[in-house]
């Protein structure tokens, strides 16, 4: 058994929402680029496109970095609600990021079901009801669902993976087995 408090569960719930806040970032990069591209700016707009992916970036990594002292303002009592778990903190972890590719994939699936719906009907209205700018975000838009669904699929099927990485990145030593964690 693993003893645990609600502080300890609020940080890795935190951090799992920066980790869904990230992805929900990479996968807005193809339709923030095609909205760049399509639009009448003059010439510097991957420059506000990167400084809009590097202030998302650095609130995100902040989220991230700053978990523990965003659960102590959202807790009275950090230490007070105790509870055991047969899970370790590491596993938590890696349930919550599978939750959350759960949530991409599904999500996508139903984005895909969506676009070839509007696809259909494209076809049966010919190409004339489209013009270049239309297309660009129509392949903006399947390259951010196919995005949202690999991610999803790779968060669902490596979260355990994604949590010993954060371990590793985090403490600079891989986990020990769960046999020989019994704290």
């Amino acid at each position: 058994m693993t003893r645990t408090n609600a502080y300890s569960l609020l940080c890795m719930i935190i951090r799992a929402v920066a980790v869904w806040a990230a992805a929900k970032m990479v996968i807005g990069v193809p339709g923030a680029v095609t909205l760049f591209r399509t639009q009448p700016y003059p010439g510097f707009w991957w420059g506000w496109l990167a400084l809009a992916l590097l202030v998302e970036f650095v609130l995100i990594a902040a989220v991230w970095l700053f978990a523990d002292k965003l659960a102590k303002l959202a807790l009275v009592r950090p230490q007070d609600a105790q509870f055991e778990s047969d899970l370790a903190p590491d596993a938590w972890f890696g349930l919550a990021v599978s939750a959350i590719g759960v949530w991409f994939c599904l999500g996508g699936t139903l984005d895909a079901c969506w676009q070839a719906t509007r696809w259909l009907i494209v076809l049966r209205l010919g190409s004339e009801a489209y013009d270049n700018a239309t297309i660009a975000e129509e392949t903006a838009n399947i390259v951010s669902i196919a995005l949202q669904i690999v991610l999803g699929l790779a968060l669902v099927l490596r979260g355990q993976g994604v949590s010993r990485g954060v371990h590793l990145l985090r403490y600079g030593s891989e986990l020990p087995p769960a046999a020989e964690r019994t704290t």
